[in-house]
């Protein structure tokens, strides 16, 4: 990903579940109709247009649209967002997810509790109970890399959720190969890059039965992140602030993530260090050379930022801020001198300890960092807030807990 890369957060203009035989956005009366054009001779063939999967598209495929449409089909066959064919069988009752974001976004789609029959973390301790504490006393199977395969194989799910690296990587080859050779059904989602979301809700809520669900959630999104699109296209280049957007504790040294140079273009900045990788170590004397204008710390200490937190209590990551703005070595940095300094939890961005698929409201905190006068009028706790209580079904009033960033606004 490049910082010239835009919100690509729309529903993928091909939705890739067979059976969307003209390869648009949903499957309706239409991709019948292109069938029997398939069928006539009249309509070239397709890749999705084998509604059932069994090698020719005939009558057969026209009867698994029908299901589909209704809701009534007994499999699914989905393109994954690692890129593979997975036929799942329904209805699904019972589900291992492996990283935090794939039990939120089975929230979002108001899956039964129950449905989650274990978990895993990518880092010891990553679950955070206080935003899940419906799962605390459900098993876990150890890292998602490295994923207890016999108690997976004991627990016999419908489907297991297993990540992708980033995006449409390779992670989990090994573990996935293992499962399939079991007989386990193993589907390849993230639910944490921004740009994915909206296409990897949509299949699952083919999947579930949840399409409603999904849709009420997708349009909500894509409202949320055209908006901030929209703005962002028009601030000419000149414009965009240099951003640091880096990781650490209280060093000087650092680390910078390919990802993160993305999510900066998004909000309407330039990563004046883009990593060219998945990540790379900066040191203080090449924050001089790059000289930002605005410097964006990712702090991972619960006790500093999270849900259980009294809304108010940003201390902790005042502390970081004022660390940053009183290092000798950075005292030249225009971002410092300025006092452009900001501190996000890492709750509220993609890939990090602890996080779900809340990026899209980080992104909204650091449009506002960036561009104050364009954002005045967004409100990141609202869109938080509403997620919370309208997606998530939690009962949590963020204007009496809750600390993720600092300071909120500029």
């Amino acid at each position: 990903m490049s910082q010239a890369a835009s919100t690509a957060c729309a529903v993928d203009d091909t939705l890739d579940i067979f059976g969307n035989a003209n390869m648009d956005g949903i499957i309706d009366e239409m991709d019948i109709a292109y069938v029997e054009g398939i069928i006539k001779g009249i309509n070239e063939s397709t890749k999705l247009a084998d509604a059932n999967y069994d090698g020719k598209v005939d009558a057969d495929d026209i009867t698994q649209i029908k299901q589909i449409m209704s809701g009534n089909e007994k499999e699914l066959t989905i393109i994954d967002t690692s890129d593979r064919i997975v036929t799942v069988k329904e209805p699904v009752n019972s589900v291992i997810c492996t990283i935090p974001s794939q039990i939120e976004a089975l929230r979002i789609l108001r899956m039964p509790r129950d449905t989650i029959i274990a978990w895993g973390e990518r880092a010891e301790g990553e679950l955070d109970t206080d935003y899940f504490p419906e799962y605390r006393d459900v098993p876990c199977i150890g890292l998602s890399f490295s994923p207890d395969i016999e108690k997976i194989l004991e627990l016999n799910p419908d489907i297991t959720f297993l990540a992708t690296a980033h995006g449409k990587g390779t992670a989990h080859d090994e573990v996935t190969k293992k499962l399939e050779a079991a007989g386990i059904t193993v589907l390849r989602f993230r639910f944490d890059q921004p740009e994915l979301l909206s296409e990897e809700i949509e299949k699952i809520g083919y999947i579930f039965g949840k399409r409603d669900q999904a849709e009420e959630f997708i349009a909500w999104y894509e409202n949320i992140m055209k908006s901030l699109d929209k703005r962002v296209k028009k601030i000419p280049e000149e414009d965009k602030p240099k951003v640091l957007f880096e990781y650490g504790i209280y060093e000087v040294s650092s680390m910078v993530t390919e990802m993160d140079d993305n999510v900066v273009a998004m909000a309407g900045g330039k990563e004046v260090i883009p990593s060219g990788g998945f990540s790379m170590n900066v040191d203080s004397e090449e924050v001089i050379k790059q000289n930002p204008d605005i410097i964006v710390r990712i702090d991972y200490a619960p006790e500093r930022a999270g849900y259980d937190l009294d809304a108010g209590n940003t201390s902790g990551l005042e502390e970081v801020r004022d660390w940053i703005l009183s290092t000798p070595e950075l005292q030249n940095v225009q971002a410092v001198m300025n006092g452009d300094v900001y501190i996000l939890s890492n709750r509220l961005l993609f890939y990090c300890s602890r996080a779900g698929n809340r990026a899209f409201i980080g992104m909204q905190y650091l449009a506002k960092w960036f561009h104050p006068d364009l954002f005045k009028d967004l409100d990141p706790q609202a869109i938080h807030q509403e997620y919370l209580t309208r997606f998530q079904g939690l009962d949590y009033d963020l204007s009496k807990h809750g600390v993720f960033a600092y300071p909120e606004s500029s």
